[in-house]
Parts: structure tokens; C-alpha cells; sequence
């Protein structure tokens, strides 16, 4: 029997799994976790994140990068709704005190490093999947990558379903654990 490949691909990794899933030459399963979409998302997800970031300046009352970047990472949890929802902005904090220690935080070189070739970044030629061989599992309130990029993306890649989590934004492993079963189940419980 011939053995399966599931890849799995967090925001920009996605694009990594799908050009890896082009290559292989046996049954593949692709789940793209809050998906980078081609070329970064280009203009639309500049703008978006320099607007976000600016109301993560105001928010922190600080141009230092740590308190922006913590202003920034609760939006990135929930969506801008974090900022004006008492409860959610609460869970934000709690959320955030307990990953203090994993959360990365964009200092030195690492944001270009992070973008550069995503900016670049288009499906490659012949990377058709069928339907059902990808699934995007994408937060609603995802203030990196809007619902249009996503179903245009969605579209161009196969088209892949999209599962949709209300209520989330781009760190739906932090907010949304019930993720990683509904991934689970899409690569048929293996």
C-alpha cells in the first residue's frame, strides 16, 4: 500500500507545503493553518498590517517595540475587536501572560528575513490540487490575510475547502485549540 504524505504549513508555511506537495509523486493531504496567500498578500496585506500597527502604537501609548508588538499580538489572537471587547481583550492578556516566553518578537533582521521570498512567492506552475486535497483553516478575524484573499487563494489553489473559526484572528493555535482535532480529522484521523 502506497504510504500518504500530510504536510501541514502555519501562515507562511503554507506556501512552503504547497511547493513541497507539487513534488511528491504520492497521495498528499495539504492543511494550511491561518495560510500566507501568493506573494505575501501583497499592497492589501501591507497596508492592513501598517494600519494595525499604527493602532497597536496608539494602543501601547509607547513607539517601543516590545509594548506595540504585545498591542499587535492581541489583535493577531482576535482581531481588532480585542481593543474595544472588554472580555476578549481580557482573554488576550491571559493568553498572552502564557505564552510570554514563545512569543517571538520582531526585532533584528527577522521581519524581512521572515517576508522576503514570501513577497516572491507564487503557486507553481502545475501545483493544481484536487478537491478535497486542501483545506485552509483560517480565524474570521484574521487581521493578516482578509476573507477575500483567502477565497481567491482557496480558488486558485484547487479550490480548497476553507474551514472558518468566528471570533479568531491568524494565531488559531493559540486561541482555538479544536484546530488541531478538525486538522486531525481532515487527514482522516492517520
Amino acid at each position: 500500500k502506497e504510504k500518504k504524505v500530510f504536510l501541514l504549513g502555519y501562515s507562511t508555511g503554507l506556501p512552503i507545503a504547497l511547493s513541497a506537495a507539487a513534488l511528491v509523486d504520492r497521495p498528499v493531504r495539504i492543511a494550511g493553518m491561518s495560510p500566507a496567500v501568493e506573494c505575501g498578500g501583497g499592497a492589501e496585506t501591507t497596508a492592513r498590517t501598517i494600519r494595525l500597527l499604527a493602532k497597536a502604537v496608539v494602543r501601547a501609548r509607547s513607539l517601543r517595540l516590545r509594548p506595540v508588538w504585545l498591542a499587535y499580538y492581541q489583535a493577531l489572537l482576535f482581531g481588532e475587536r480585542v481593543w474595544t471587547d472588554a472580555a476578549l481583550s481580557a482573554r488576550a492578556v491571559e493568553i498572552i501572560a502564557a505564552r510570554r516566553d514563545r512569543i517571538v518578537f520582531p526585532d533584528g533582521g527577522r521581519p524581512k528575513a521572515h517576508t522576503s521570498d514570501l513577497r516572491r512567492w507564487d503557486l507553481p506552475d502545475g501545483a493544481r490540487f484536487k478537491r478535497g486535497q486542501v483545506r485552509f483553516f483560517w480565524g474570521a478575524e484574521d487581521p493578516v490575510f482578509s476573507r477575500a484573499q483567502i477565497e481567491r487563494f482557496a480558488a486558485r489553489v484547487g479550490p480548497a475547502d476553507v474551514t472558518v473559526y468566528p471570533g479568531h484572528g491568524h494565531l488559531l493555535f493559540a486561541t482555538q485549540s479544536v484546530v488541531f482535532d478538525d486538522i486531525l480529522a481532515f487527514f482522516g484521523g492517520e
